[in-house]
């Protein structure tokens, strides 16, 4: 028996998107913590709504970009997180994060370009890879 027929002996059954994608759903729709995730995201948008439209409409065009980009990263990293943390998932995230960055340089190496739609597609391909080899296990 050569080595290539051990090794595949020895790895198990890869497992296909459906399933990842099932998983992800059943565990999504178990509980009501993505709805409560949710209900604190619009409400505090809706506390920070009056201070950053007033910011948004006195601000410079590149000081406005990155006050909305910040404030929107800001609040979904931190329902993100608080949601990860409850579903104690919290290294998942981590996990994605470091995928992400060898993914924009693939999607750069392949593509030449630092247009922002393959660099995100270079990310997206890693961070799925990585959250389907995690749910696997």
């Amino acid at each position: 028996m050569s080595v290539v027929e051990q090794r595949q002996k020895q790895r198990p059954d890869p497992v296909g998107w459906g399933v990842v994608w099932h998983t992800v759903w059943r565990e999504v729709t178990s509980d009501r913590l993505s709805l409560a995730a949710a209900g604190v995201a619009f409400y505090a948008f809706l506390a920070l709504f009056p201070a950053l439209s007033k910011a948004v409409l006195e601000l410079s065009f590149t000081a406005r970009n990155v006050l909305l980009g910040a404030s929107l990263l800001g609040l979904l990293g931190g329902v993100m997180g608080c949601y990860a943390f409850l579903r104690r998932q919290s290294l998942l995230g981590d996990a994605l994060a470091h995928a992400a960055l060898p993914g924009v340089c693939l999607g750069f190496l392949l593509t030449g370009a630092k247009t922002p739609l393959p660099l995100f597609a270079g990310a997206l391909i890693a961070g799925l890879r990585v959250a389907e080899r995690t749910v696997a296990e």
